[in-house]
């Protein structure tokens, strides 16, 4: 949970045509997530879901585009995320440099990395170091433009939907938090 610095805050949020969230996500690791969903798996035995999905692991291009970018960006990925807190899933800190209060989309990319390298940095998406690996990126954007041809699966706020995205956009001061 984000920390505020006053017991009034103005909050942000992302939106997606209709919908207001807090984090989405774009993987081909979400199939894990499928997978569990419809074998109801316990912990360990998700564990083992994630290294199958790990071993069939394909990487590809969700083209998009940011802010006044010209040129769309069609680099492979292993993911994408867009945050407007820095915890991910609970624990995961995927987006360290996420502020809720700074009217941005913190975007993180993490190019396409091979499977053992993936296996290695998994430690390093709960401690927020991933973004120091030479294939990952972050940045601070308003808008992303997104030209992907077909729905694809997304996780928004923890719950996945099979989409078909076209933009996201911040709200700035969307939510006024009261404690």
């Amino acid at each position: 949970m984000e920390r505020f610095d006053s017991p009034q805050s103005t909050v942000p949020l992302l939106e997606i045509g209709a919908l207001v969230l807090e984090v989405m996500t774009i993987s081909h690791v979400l199939n894990v997530h499928r997978l569990l969903i419809r074998s109801r798996l316990v912990v360990p035995h998700a564990l083992l879901g994630v290294f199958v999905r790990v071993a069939q692991l394909r990487r590809r291009a969700f083209t998009l585009r940011c802010d006044d970018d010209t040129v769309w960006d069609e680099r492979r990925c292993l993911f994408l995320s867009f945050n407007n807190s820095k915890y991910t899933g609970g624990t995961m800190l995927i987006a360290p440099n996420a502020d809720p209060s700074d009217a941005l989309i913190e975007f993180v990319r993490w190019g396409p990395i091979g499977r053992l390298g993936l296996l290695r940095m998994l430690p390093k998406l709960y401690d927020g170091t991933h973004i120091h690996h030479p294939l990952a990126s972050r940045r601070a954007v308003r808008r992303v433009e997104f030209n992907v041809p077909a729905p694809i699966d997304v996780m928004i706020d923890g719950e996945i939907a099979n989409l078909e995205i076209r933009s996201l956009d911040i709200i700035p001061a969307a939510l006024d938090v009261h404690i």
